[in-house]
């Protein structure tokens, strides 16, 4: 659950799920956010990106305050892209420096 796909897929698939949630059903939190959240885990099913965090990602783009819901769909880009990637870097920076440990190999 900590690969690329899994990783890149999760946040941002969650993220848009969130943000759309919240722009149907926002001005009702407890619908919004509950429906976000389990869309969201069942869209990462049906695409095979389940990433746990990513159901935390639908909830903070649905409970977040005011500037984050200005940024509407480019909360999806800037800073859950962005630092999803910038969080896959690291990971692959840090995973490969020993030489008996690679990341990211897939395995069926």
């Amino acid at each position: 659950m900590a690969h690329p796909r899994h990783l890149l897929g999760g946040h941002i698939i969650s993220d848009l799920i969130g943000v759309v949630s919240y722009q149907l059903w926002g001005t009702t939190p407890w619908l919004a956010a509950g429906l976000g959240m389990s869309l969201a885990i069942v869209a990462m099913l049906l695409t095979n990106t389940v990433h746990p965090p990513g159901g935390g990602t639908a909830l903070l783009a649905l409970i977040g305050g005011g500037e984050m819901h200005a940024l509407g769909y480019l909360y999806v880009l800037i800073p859950t892209g962005a630092g999803a990637a910038l969080l896959l870097l690291v990971a692959l920076v840090v995973n490969n420096l020993a030489r008996h440990r690679r990341y990211s190999v897939w395995r069926w």
